[in-house]
């Protein structure tokens, strides 16, 4: 059975939709131009840092209500970031990964429900 979709073990996401969009993968790559303008090669500098943008919407049945899970969720936010595990819900986990961005996409929605969209990324950080 799949993981609850989580980060270090809370809860961020919700009931509200959201979707994973992992960042690409392998080395990273500069022309070494940038170092010495008449060499036309290329450098690996490096295997290229895990991302992993999740797009959602929060939900919830009050203001205040969303006000709790947005202040949560930015309580994790911290300096240096926390370092944790980042599952999908699907059976897809990212270890080793850190929580450094949470942006409001939008106004908040006021229906029914109360929601938000948003932005998280998580990210890794090379040694």
């Amino acid at each position: 059975m799949a993981t609850p979709a989580s980060f270090d073990s809370v809860d961020l996401f919700g009931p509200g939709p959201r979707r994973f969009i992992e960042g690409p993968r392998g080395e990273h790559v500069v022309p070494r131009a940038v170092i010495d303008p008449f060499d036309p090669a290329h450098l690996a500098t490096g295997v290229i840092e895990t991302t992993v943008r999740v797009e959602g919407t929060l939900v919830a049945p009050s203001d205040p209500d969303l006000d709790t899970q947005i202040e949560t969720i930015t309580a994790l936010l911290e300096h240096p970031p926390r370092v944790g595990t980042l599952a999908d819900g699907l059976g897809h986990e990212w270890h080793d990964i850190s929580f450094t961005r949470f942006e409001r996409l939008g106004p908040t929605r006021r229906g029914r429900v109360v929601s938000q969209p948003y932005l998280m990324l998580f990210r890794t950080f090379s040694s």
